[in-house]
């Protein structure tokens, strides 16, 4: 049975337990309903904050938290068991492939950093997850690449892994929420103060502004570190754009 389907199982049976209803949960944690039901079911992946803040609010026996953490460990490197002592950071070993939560540029855009960490607002609204080689830290998510804007380094169809809450370094991609509340990805520079974020696309806009004197200028920018590309797709629109 997949790890998750045994977790949800456990976690019913312990908020039975508890005198808990998933709508309960759901408050605490600041998601809806029917994601909790879906981790119940095993669809839904749990993000660590929101699994130590079951944690916290529950009355969970020994046995079945450690069961719960192996399994939320399971989940995460998508091992078939663990070792009989494992915590996730002795797991997590470089070239692990780790799921990651992905949501669009229309999600995106309706982030609030200070209400809540990226990586359990994406853990809340993603309908599916994928898989990447970096190692994931708390914070990561992932951006579906949606139309031509991008094109052609980033085609239609491209997923971005986002390192959420970490500052980009000069060329850098970043992913980026502007005041006006686009979503935009774009190469960062910094100069005498002056920020600019390029288009890959030849005719797509570029952006500018003092940060000491417009700080407010953009919501919040992370660096990209990672792209799962089609290949063919990308060569098609190198192609058609000349390169």
């Amino acid at each position: 049975m997949d790890a998750k389907i045994k977790f949800g199982l456990i976690l019913k049976s312990v908020l039975k337990a508890n005198s808990k209803t998933q709508k309960d949960i759901a408050k605490t944690l600041k998601v809806s309903q029917p994601y909790i039901s879906n981790i119940i079911k095993g669809k839904n992946f749990i993000s660590k904050h929101q699994f130590d803040t079951i944690k916290a609010i529950l009355d969970i026996p020994p046995d079945e938290l450690e069961s719960m953490t192996r399994l939320y460990i399971l989940s995460k490197t998508g091992e078939s068991q663990l070792p009989a002592a494992a915590d996730e950071a002795s797991l997590v070993k470089p070239g692990t492939m780790q799921e990651v939560p992905v949501i669009s540029f229309a999600q995106a855009a309706t982030y609030e950093p200070a209400l809540e960490p990226i990586d359990d607002f994406a853990v809340g609204c993603a309908d599916h997850f994928e898989l990447f080689k970096s190692e994931i830290k708390p914070g990561y998510f992932a951006l579906d690449v949606e139309g031509d804007s991008m094109s052609p380094e980033f085609p239609h169809g491209t997923t971005l892994l986002v390192a959420g809450g970490e500052y980009p370094q000069r060329g850098d991609i970043v992913a980026a929420k502007l005041r006006s509340g686009q979503v935009v990805v774009k190469k960062y520079y910094r100069k005498n103060n002056i920020i600019y974020l390029e288009s890959e696309n030849p005719s797509g806009k570029n952006f500018e502004w003092h940060c000491k004197s417009d700080p407010n200028y953009i919501v919040w920018m992370y660096p990209v570190i990672e792209a799962n590309i089609n290949l063919r797709i990308r060569r098609w629109e190198r192609h058609k754009s000349g390169y």
